[in-house]
Order: C-alpha cells, then sequence, then structure tokens
C-alpha cells in the first residue's frame, strides 16, 4: 500500500511536472507568436508606406526592399535583394558622392538630403534621402536603413516659382511708378520691397525703410496709414492724391498714390508726382475763370459745345437775346 501510494506522488509529481513545461511551451510559443504578429506588422506598415524603404548591410548589399521601393525604382524586391544598393540606385554622376554617404554611414552617422538617384531604365531623378546607421544590443553596425521619395515634382516647381518671381522681378523695376511693396501684418504694414524707380528717386535711401512699419514711416502722414488700412479690409484698389513734403528732397510735391491688393497679405503702392499735371489744371482753372469775368464783363451772349460730354451750354445773355427762358 505505501509502495502503491509512493507510485501515486512520483506520478503526481511527474504530471506537475509535464504541466510546468507544458506552461513553459505555451509561454515560449505565445512569445514566439506574438514575435510574429509584430513582425508581421512592421512588415506590412512597411509595405503600405508611400515612401521608399531599403534596408542594406553595411557594405551595401540589400536585404529588404518595400513595394514603394520597386515602384520607385523599377527594380522588384527578388530582383534588388543581394544587389549592391549603389549599381541599383546610384547614376555614375553621383556615384562619388553615394560612396562617400555608404563611408559615413559606416562610420556610425546619419545622412539625410537631395540627391540623383536612377532608375532601372536609366531615367535619373532627384530624391530626398534619409539614412540611417542601425546597431545591435553590441553596439555593432548590422544594418542601414534609408528612405527616399521622389521630388521632381517639388523640383519643377521650385524652378517655375523661380522663373515667375524672376519676370516679375524684371517687370516690376522696369515700372516707370515708384513701387513700394507692404506685407500686413497686426494691426500695422513693414515695407518689405521697393523697386528700381524708387532707389534712383531716393538716391538708394529707401533702404534705411526696407523692413520699418508704415505707422513709423508715415508717422507724419495718417491718409496714408487709413488708406492702407482700407485698401486690405475691402481687398480692392484705391486711388487718391496728396500734397505732400518730399522727405528726400525737402520739397512739397503732388503725390498720386494707387493701393492694388494682393492675396494673401500684401499691399502695392504705386506712386507717381504730378507735379505738372497739378499745376496745368490750376493754370486751365485760373483761364476759365478769367474767362467768366470776360464774358461777364462783356455782356455777349455765348454758347458752348462739348464735344466730349455731348452737351450744350447757353449764357442768360444768349437766352435774353432771342427771347427765350433756359429749357
Amino acid at each position: 500500500m505505501k509502495n502503491e501510494e509512493l507510485s501515486k506522488d512520483e506520478l503526481l509529481a511527474k504530471v506537475e511536472k509535464l504541466e510546468l513545461e507544458l506552461d513553459n511551451y505555451k509561454s515560449i510559443s505565445k512569445r514566439s507568436l506574438k514575435a510574429e504578429e509584430h513582425n508581421n506588422f512592421l512588415s506590412s506598415l512597411l509595405n503600405a508606406v508611400e515612401q521608399s524603404v531599403i534596408v542594406t548591410k553595411p557594405h551595401g548589399e540589400v536585404i529588404y526592399w518595400n513595394p514603394y521601393a520597386e515602384k520607385l525604382y523599377g527594380w522588384s524586391a527578388e530582383q534588388a535583394i543581394g544587389q549592391n544598393i549603389l549599381e541599383l540606385t546610384v547614376p555614375q554622376v553621383s556615384e562619388e558622392q553615394g560612396v562617400e554617404i555608404m563611408e559615413k554611414l559606416n562610420a556610425g552617422h546619419s545622412w539625410s538630403g537631395e540627391f540623383c538617384t536612377q532608375h532601372k531604365n536609366g531615367k535619373t531623378f532627384p530624391a530626398f534621402v534619409t539614412d540611417t546607421p542601425i546597431y545591435n544590443e553590441n553596439k555593432e553596425l548590422v544594418a542601414i536603413i534609408g528612405v527616399s521619395i521622389d521630388i521632381s515634382t517639388r523640383k519643377q516647381a521650385e524652378a517655375a516659382f523661380i522663373e515667375s518671381k524672376e519676370k516679375f522681378k524684371s517687370f516690376f523695376d522696369s515700372d516707370p511708378s515708384a513701387i513700394f511693396v507692404w506685407k500686413a501684418i497686426k494691426d500695422d504694414f513693414i515695407l518689405t520691397e521697393a523697386n528700381k524707380m524708387v532707389f534712383n528717386m531716393t538716391e538708394n535711401r529707401v533702404s534705411q525703410f526696407i523692413g520699418l512699419k508704415a505707422t513709423e514711416i508715415y508717422s507724419d502722414l495718417p491718409i496714408m496709414i487709413e488708406k492702407l488700412n482700407e485698401c486690405y479690409s475691402k481687398k480692392e484698389t484705391i486711388d487718391f492724391e496728396c500734397h505732400y513734403k518730399n522727405r528726400y528732397k525737402g520739397t512739397f510735391d503732388w503725390i498720386e498714390f494707387t493701393l492694388v491688393f494682393s492675396e494673401p497679405d500684401v499691399l502695392l503702392l504705386y506712386s507717381d508726382i504730378i507735379n505738372e499735371r497739378k499745376q496745368a489744371e490750376q493754370n486751365l482753372k485760373e483761364s476759365e475763370e478769367r474767362l467768366n469775368l470776360v464774358i461777364k464783363g462783356s455782356n455777349d451772349a455765348h454758347w458752348d459745345w462739348d464735344f466730349v460730354n455731348k452737351t450744350l451750354y447757353y449764357s442768360p445773355q444768349w437766352w435774353a437775346q432771342i427771347g427765350y427762358k433756359p429749357n
């Protein structure tokens, strides 16, 4: 009986040992499963990224090539894995730079910037690349991960913008009017630029005002602040004239201003000195006043035909002479 009981104890001990081993196996299997699920998740994540993700060994042999890399460079993952990254994506014009980058990465330095890359068909294109060295627990370099994206569209847009800016600058500087460029800020405007005419008129002294606020420059001309605010708030063109002391020459000039709003926060101020026109207008006014005095003094009948406005004017003496009343 005692031997039978001992056998049971031994049996129970064996069962407990088996159960423990089974638990350990389940735990290990569970961890392995989780690790596999984690790896699958990471793989799915990298496959879904809309950027080329390439992993290489330190010497450049490709060990991972995601679907977007296939699309960007034209090589399938099957073709790329095992090949040297420099032979797959680096054109002849970039070989020297590519070697330098690999040397930096092997020295433990990350690298990012614009780089001329190559498609399988031989066509080159600009890409923005970020390369990062990967280390193991022993701080040994085990891999390099590179992320790249085609920036051809961005570069084309930049080139078009520069060309457009150069054309605008040419037009801007050739305009016979003095042009000031204002940028709206909180409760004020900053003078950001002026064309050649302004620099010529002021003998380059306008440069001391670039970067200043309108309230600082036109503290003696409140109407200018008022018109700047009006143009910006209404987002429409405004014309006005004022008699203003020329701070560069010390003379008083009649100036005609035109303010033009440009999206999103820029105002163009066109200005022209109109002293001659104002003098001509004053001379005409004085001449008309003298003529009216002569006509009144002579008591002669007269009429006036305005061809521009298509109107006729008859003096009171004219109406009196023919015996009619006006209208």
